[in-house]
């Protein structure tokens, strides 16, 4: 971006006999020239709808502001985001990486409602997991020894309400509870994009 006023450049000027200039004093009046110059930036897979409107004031000033309006959601294919394709009456699932297995983008066909979730199987000895696989149905299973389940949407016809919105981190945890030693699962959130 070139600003107004480049600070840089003025500090390599020689200095001036009274120290009333650069590189001993700066103006405000500099300063401010630069502030109203600076502009927001928008990326527009992070706000979807919005742009950026830029006016040039008669005093060489600048307005910039967002204009339009947001659709709602977000438009970034962020892990396991599901979508619903009316044209074919099915769902787009963006792939992710699950306890270290990574699962490729599908296309699901569903009898909605039902939950779209991940089935991480595990073994039961060393507690490494060896598949996650995408299923769905209803009610969601319960989570065993030997496999967990993940739920990532709720499918209701052109319904979808997302329920994971990243890729899954699995850590566990043992802990005493009663004198009795446990495995706890923990899911770590690695978000760094806007949610829909």
């Amino acid at each position: 971006m070139n600003l107004p006023v480049d600070f840089e450049q003025k500090v390599k000027l020689p200095p001036a006999v009274n120290g009333r200039s650069y590189p001993y004093r700066i103006s405000a009046r500099d300063l401010m020239q630069d502030f109203r110059y600076a502009a927001l930036q928008v990326d527009d897979t992070e706000v979807s709808g919005l742009s950026l409107e830029e006016t040039l004031n008669p005093d060489g000033t600048r307005t910039v502001k967002l204009a339009g309006e947001a659709t709602s959601g977000s438009t970034i294919n962020h892990p396991f985001r599901v979508t619903y394709n009316s044209a074919d009456e099915n769902y787009e699932v963006i792939g992710g990486d699950c306890g270290g297995i990574e699962i490729s983008d599908q296309t699901i066909t569903s009898v909605a409602p039902e939950f779209l979730y991940v089935k991480i199987e595990r073994n039961t000895s060393s507690r490494v997991v060896i598949a996650a696989t995408l299923e769905q149905g209803s009610p969601l299973p319960t989570s065993t020894e030997e496999f967990q389940y993940i739920a990532i949407a709720y499918l209701d016809g052109p319904e979808v309400t997302q329920l994971r919105f990243e890729d899954i981190r699995l850590t566990e945890f043992l802990i005493s509870d009663a004198g009795e030693l446990k495995l706890v699962s923990v899911f770590d959130t690695t978000n760094t994009y806007a949610l829909p």
